[in-house]
């Protein structure tokens, strides 16, 4: 095996070296007999758009001979292998393996992987973290619940949404090992976004709860 590191190199700057060919790897003799990995922590894809220059695109990684690319710095877990166009390598994105933000991009299980190489071929077998906090997110949209358009009857939507909720995490808190949740207690209390439309296209917006008072009701059982 092979194996190039890149550590984090600012991305403009990157991109530049690439586009003026300025980047050169090493091959080993015999290169033809070895399993060529880079593993790159970098933006996937140009940031910004436009002209913008601030990340490294696959089609930039072509030509060097690579079988395999690991892409680190970006969040969203693609642990599956995926092609680039043309079949020259596959690109592997682990993503973190603890939650760093509660956006859709990181609604994947968290996961590990195991990679195996055999010659010039290789397997990765992706394995679920069992240690992971839950995450739940939700996202409602009030008329189209036909929920009164009172404060109370959308606290009591909400409410019950959460409920809801709690007892979706309820099942993932049940699938942490024992001996994780007697070292770290504070894994058990889950991680809840629940994202509200007001907004009604047919007449009024509904009235808007006290979000902080919201959740007040919560602080014993959720981390946020």
């Amino acid at each position: 095996v092979a194996l190039y590191g890149f550590g984090n190199v600012r991305d403009e700057r990157l991109h530049r070296c690439f586009k003026l060919q300025k980047v050169k790897f090493v091959r080993p003799l015999g290169g033809d007999t070895w399993f060529n990995i880079l593993l790159l922590h970098q933006n996937r894809g140009v940031r910004g758009g436009g002209n913008a220059k601030g990340g490294v695109t696959e089609d930039m990684l072509k030509g060097f001979g690579f079988d395999l690319v690991i892409w680190g710095n970006e969040h969203e877990q693609m642990m599956m292998p995926s092609a680039i166009d043309g079949g020259e390598f596959d690109v592997v994105q682990p993503g973190s393996t603890v939650m760093t933000s509660l956006g859709a991009g990181e609604s994947n299980p968290k996961q590990c992987g195991i990679l195996e190489v055999s010659g010039t071929s290789y397997r990765l077998t992706p394995h679920t973290l069992r240690s992971v906090r839950p995450v739940v997110r939700r996202t409602v949209e009030l008329w189209k619940e036909g929920v009164p358009k009172t404060i109370d009857g959308v606290e009591d939507y909400l409410r019950s949404t959460t409920e809801d909720m709690l007892n979706e995490a309820e099942v993932q808190i049940k699938k942490i090992p024992d001996e994780v949740l007697r070292k770290h207690p504070q894994v058990k209390f889950p991680l809840l976004r629940l994202s509200v439309e007001f907004y009604d296209p047919t007449g009024a917006e509904y009235p808007q709860p006290n979000a902080n008072r919201f959740g007040q009701h919560y602080l014993d059982v959720v981390v946020n």
